[in-house]
């Protein structure tokens, strides 16, 4: 089993858990993967996987005006500006 493996069914179980059949996941490299989902289900689908991770997650706020300057914020939580 490789290291990411186990990180990826936590993500996969929680969104089938507490998401939507539309929910995407995706593997960026290495430990670092992506879920995208609806707000809705934002909350639900991290207090599912949380208690079966070993980090605490990156504080996650949508903000409209920074979205829409497509910025983001690295593991560090450093902002990055995209253009």
């Amino acid at each position: 089993m490789t290291s990411s493996a186990k990180p990826a069914r936590i993500l996969i179980r929680a969104s089938q858990a507490a998401g939507t059949p539309d929910d995407f996941s995706g593997h960026i490299g290495g430990n670092d993967f992506v879920l995208v989902t609806t707000p809705a289900y934002a909350d639900c689908i991290c207090e599912t996987s949380l208690p079966n991770s070993t980090k605490p997650p990156l504080p996650f706020t949508m903000n409209p005006t920074a979205a829409r300057a497509h910025h983001r914020h690295d593991r560090q939580t450093q902002e990055i500006k995209s253009p």
